[in-house]
């Protein structure tokens, strides 16, 4: 809902996007990433590298052991209730990676 007030104020060219997953896997490229949208200089890769191994901030996300494990019928139940809301956000972006690979629906009313 935030997303499309933003959406509804700017531009979707002046709007910048990360989505964790992406950078939790890789955050030299999801600041390097940020640096071009904001069309300032790109950080030195040794200062980059340096600064993430002084800030390393532990993430479950790196380690599929330590997520937690979910019943199947709450899967199911979280995909089909979030279903039409990343159907709405497929359409806002204009990006199918935001559909994290599930089945989209779409809602009838738009957001933006």
């Amino acid at each position: 809902v935030y997303l499309a007030d933003w959406l509804a104020v700017f531009p979707r060219e002046q709007v910048h996007v990360i989505k964790f997953e992406d950078h939790i896997k890789n955050q030299a490229d999801s600041f390097q990433e940020l640096s071009a949208f904001l069309d300032i200089e790109p950080y030195d890769e040794d200062d980059l590298t340096s600064f993430m191994e002084k800030h390393n901030v532990a993430n479950s996300l790196k380690d599929s052991k330590r997520i937690p494990y979910m019943l199947p019928e709450t899967i199911t139940a979280l995909e089909e209730f979030f279903a039409p809301f990343l159907g709405d956000l497929v359409d806002m972006l204009g990006d199918e990676k935001w559909s994290w690979g599930r089945p989209l629906h779409h809602h009838q009313t738009k957001l933006i």
